[in-house]
């Protein structure tokens, strides 16, 4: 996955860009939330995520429970992996990402296993993450 993400990062060409698993999904307003929270997030910050809508399903599909998970900011990269979790969704300052080199592939799977967290991890010591409490 990440060697595909690291191409693909070689034509963006917009301010912003948000990575999306296959198990992601967002509300018809999210890149608007995304977009104007990053208008006034300032230029330290590389990562913008909100809080995510989890919803556990039965095996044809019928919501059975559905909560809100709610994100937060991280200051550091002993404070993330305090948190022990992720972020959602994941909306990337694209200069930032290109400056530290885009996704690692150095490791044993090529950039296949974990790709997300390694990333998270590449950003934090140098940038901010940024939280807004909404579901966007």
């Amino acid at each position: 996955m990440s060697k595909s993400q690291k191409t693909g990062l070689q034509i963006i060409d917009t301010p912003y860009f948000v990575q999306l698993d296959p198990d992601d999904w967002f509300y018809p307003n999210t890149l608007e939330k995304l977009m104007e929270a990053a208008g006034v997030s300032g230029e330290d910050f590389a990562l913008l995520s909100g809080n995510i809508n989890v919803c556990f399903e039965n095996e044809s599909g019928q919501v059975l429970r559905s909560l809100i998970r709610k994100g937060r900011n991280y200051f550091n990269p002993y404070d993330f992996l305090l948190a022990n979790s992720s972020v959602w969704p994941r909306c990337y300052r694209t200069s930032t990402i290109k400056e530290l080199g885009g996704w690692p592939v150095d490791d044993i799977y090529e950039g296949r296993y974990v790709e997300d967290m390694r990333m998270l991890l590449k950003i934090i010591p140098y940038y901010r993450f940024t939280w807004i409490d909404e579901s966007p």
